[in-house]
């Protein structure tokens, strides 16, 4: 699925320097990742991380964490700094904490400061303050809202990531509660534009997606199909369908969306023994963790230019594999060796538990 999270990625660099690649727009592509992430996660709490939770969560953070701090270190040497409230410690805790910790960087884009009645508000998308008085704006990474969603999604993970019968009800739950915020609350809404709850639904869909593909890789081994391919097809048709149910009703686009989650059960397998597809899935993250300091303080001034536009994601995909080798491949060793760790504990815990020859035949079937 490497090849699908860079076109993604590319897709919402571009949107970012005021282009659009293949006519998508964030608003599709990062949903998409969440869906992703879904799969991904899923994967990882079945086959990986079986044994303590903790393991999966230090695993996660030390994956998103250190590029992060990097970035934001560098963007506030060279070109500004995180802007905090004079007057408002406790705003300026929330601040400094989400920024520098990433966790529940999301609900920076839940409140804001009224300048004139010099208090906190909540944005509540109406009349009076906009999204730029939110307190992500107050930091050089406000796209960074979107990992502060999937983090949210890390929490509860563990707790039905083994069970596709109550991520189906859960499935449920959160796609009513999605309808209900889109129905009833303003798109600027926090709660519908930066919010883990409306965007939940999608999560589940990718982990739902994974067990779809449990069942189902048997028979897709009958089969042999390129993976670039199938990649670059499932991100023309997903953008297609996004593209025209979205004009006919907004909320048919969550119909491009999940078709995209069952989409991803072929393209994983196809792809999943591909090391070159990996590679390139790896690096999407730290493109989209970089190119967005670069669009505030590099590339400004050349909104709307298709040729900057290009710079603009030649230069990221440059600094992410720079961030890649320098960062990320350094701590991979740790988390291998938490996984490791993890599964080992969990075997151990098999082999000294005695089974009864029934179970284990009615298990076998």
């Amino acid at each position: 699925m490497g090849l699908l999270r860079i076109l993604l990625a590319a897709s919402i660099v571009f949107a970012h320097s005021g282009n659009l690649f293949f006519e998508v727009k964030p608003k599709f592509a990062v949903p998409a990742f969440f869906i992703i992430s879904g799969f991904v996660i899923a994967l990882v709490l079945n086959e990986k991380y079986t044994g303590k939770v903790w393991s999966f969560y230090l695993a996660r953070y030390l994956r998103l964490w250190p590029s992060y701090i990097v970035v934001l270190l560098v963007t506030l040497a060279i070109f500004t700094d995180i802007n905090p409230i004079a007057d408002s410690p406790i705003a300026n805790l929330h601040l400094f904490g989400a920024s520098y910790g990433l966790l529940f960087f999301d609900t920076l884009g839940w409140v804001g400061y009224d300048d004139k009645l010099h208090t906190m508000v909540f944005m509540t998308g109406g009349a009076g303050l906009s999204d730029e008085n939110s307190l992500v704006w107050r930091t050089p990474m406000a796209h960074m809202w979107s990992v502060g969603v999937e983090m949210s999604f890390y929490l509860v993970a563990p707790l039905m990531a083994r069970r596709p019968k109550i991520l189906a009800a859960v499935f449920v739950a959160a796609f009513v509660a999605h309808l209900w915020i889109t129905l009833n609350l303003i798109p600027t809404h926090p709660l519908r534009a930066k919010s883990a709850v409306n965007s939940f639904y999608l999560f589940v869909a990718g982990m739902l997606a994974y067990w779809g593909w449990v069942h189902s890789r048997q028979w897709l081994e009958r089969f042999s199909f390129p993976s670039a391919p199938l990649a670059i097809g499932t991100f023309l048709v997903a953008i297609w369908m996004g593209l025209v149910l979205d004009r006919i009703n907004p909320l048919l686009s969550d119909m491009a969306l999940l078709a995209t989650a069952f989409a991803l059960i072929p393209l994983f397998h196809f792809s999943k023994v591909s090391k070159i597809d990996r590679a390139i899935g790896e690096v999407s993250y730290a493109v989209y963790l970089v190119h967005f300091p670069l669009v505030l303080y590099v590339f400004d001034g050349h909104y709307h230019d298709k040729w900057w536009g290009t710079y603009l994601l030649a230069v990221s995909i440059t600094l992410a594999i720079v961030l890649q080798y320098l960062v990320v491949r350094p701590l991979e060793q740790v988390r291998r060796h938490l996984a490791s760790s993890s599964s080992k504990q969990v075997l151990s815990v098999a082999l000294a538990t005695p089974m009864p020859a029934p179970a284990a035949s009615r298990n076998m079937q």
